[in-house]
């Protein structure tokens, strides 16, 4: 008990800075949510819905080329320039693979605004192929929402020339409808080569408490950050 006691007083430490300056709200032709820290330069936040009517509806083969969001105040965007020779992937928080149905929302999925720096082992492996099972399941349910959350822990390791935040933690939280028989699965991923071995996104999920601990940190820090 005192350990975990322990371990929850360090996690809440490491996440204490955790909040957003900006939301940018879903509509048809941008359909996700980014909640964006101007700090880190990047968002702490991606929510979602997905649908069985558009997973595999034209799937545009061409992808776009990232853009900055104009959205953002100049001083606090990212480039894609940021990511150039760094070693870390520009990782999509909302996925282009289940946004290709339409060429607008495809350009919006590929904003600067929706990237946070991943290893490669990451995004083109394991977090992939998550990817590719909530599709699965958004085919076998109907309708799934998706929240992405992004941790940061001191000391906090920057890239490019606009300083963007390295992210420590990763937490991806699957909802699915009442009527399933699954009702929340969580899984957290660690931004570094030592704890990304494992190939199957199984292996990285974690307890629904644990889960609910992370989630309540940054809506409980964002509380504290506005009064």
């Amino acid at each position: 008990m005192i350990k975990i006691l322990i371990g929850l007083l360090i996690i809440t430490a490491a996440l204490m800075a955790e909040v957003y300056d900006q939301i940018i709200p879903e509509t048809n032709e941008h359909p996700y949510k980014i909640f964006y820290n101007y700090n880190y330069k990047e968002p702490v936040k991606v929510q979602y819905k997905t649908s069985s009517e558009t997973v595999y509806q034209l799937n545009i083969i061409k992808r776009p080329g990232f853009k900055s969001d104009k959205n953002i105040p100049r001083e606090y965007r990212s480039y894609t320039s940021d990511y150039t020779g760094t070693g870390y992937d520009r990782g999509h928080m909302a996925p282009d693979a289940l946004f290709d149905y339409n060429q607008t929302v495809l350009n919006n999925v590929y904003l600067m605004s929706n990237i946070t720096p991943q290893l490669p082992n990451l995004n083109r492996k394991v977090w992939k192929r998550l990817e590719f099972y909530i599709r699965y399941q958004t085919m076998i349910n109907d309708s799934l929402k998706i929240e992405n959350y992004i941790f940061f822990e001191a000391p906090i390791k920057r890239i490019g020339s606009h300083k963007i935040a390295v992210p420590a933690k990763f937490l991806k939280v699957i909802h699915f409808p009442k009527e399933s028989k699954r009702i929340t699965e969580c899984y957290l991923f660690i931004n570094k080569e030592s704890e990304l071995l494992n190939r199957d996104p199984m292996d990285y999920r974690i307890s629904n408490k644990l889960c609910n601990f992370y989630r309540n940190t940054l809506h409980k820090n964002q509380k504290q950050f506005k009064k």
